[in-house]
């Protein structure tokens, strides 16, 4: 037996479907759509539980913009994600990420990342908020489709994405 919290951590640190279907299971889709109704949060359209193969067939599929995650990060980074307190936890989880080879990779090492990464088919993507210290924290989000005979290096396109972003918000000014 988990607790919703321990799901929650599977769910982003270890990238678990089985916690997200659980957790989806728990709440409702309902549910969680209106939460991101009352967050204003276009760009992210929750339909059904992950891996439901006969929903895929159907058409019936979450969808998901650069936009969408990047708000939602900034709102979980400025403390308006739920409240404070929530959003302090969630921000915990994130940097709690065990997969770090995509927006990790591409950065220095005292760099601090919250992040989710997600993978499954076609597509790779990483959303996170990177920590310099001496500056502001800013969101990245890497969203990738690929080809269906491509399996490797989707991880390291990530990371050198990343690297650019760092570069551009590191670099001089023009």
């Amino acid at each position: 037996m988990l607790t919703v919290h321990q799901l929650a951590e599977h769910m982003i640190v270890t990238s678990s479907n089985l916690a997200t279907n659980l957790l989806l299971d728990l709440v409702g889709v309902e549910a969680a759509r209106a939460s991101l109704a009352r967050l204003h949060l276009g760009g992210i359209d929750l339909q059904r539980g992950v891996e439901d193969e006969a929903a895929w067939e159907a058409g019936i599929n979450n969808r998901v913009t650069a936009a969408g995650l990047c708000d939602a990060m900034r709102l979980i980074e400025e403390g308006r994600a739920i409240s404070p307190e929530a959003s302090q936890a969630m921000l915990d989880i994130l940097h709690e990420q065990q997969f770090r080879s995509g927006i990790p990779a591409g950065l220095p090492e005292d760099a601090r990342v919250a992040n989710k990464t997600g993978e499954i088919s076609t597509i790779a993507h990483d959303a996170g908020i990177v920590y310099l210290d001496g500056r502001d924290a800013y969101v990245v989000v890497i969203l990738t489709e690929w080809a269906p005979e491509v399996s490797g290096r989707r991880q390291e396109t990530i990371a050198r994405i990343s690297r650019a972003v760092y570069e551009y918000m590191t670099g001089p000014r023009r």
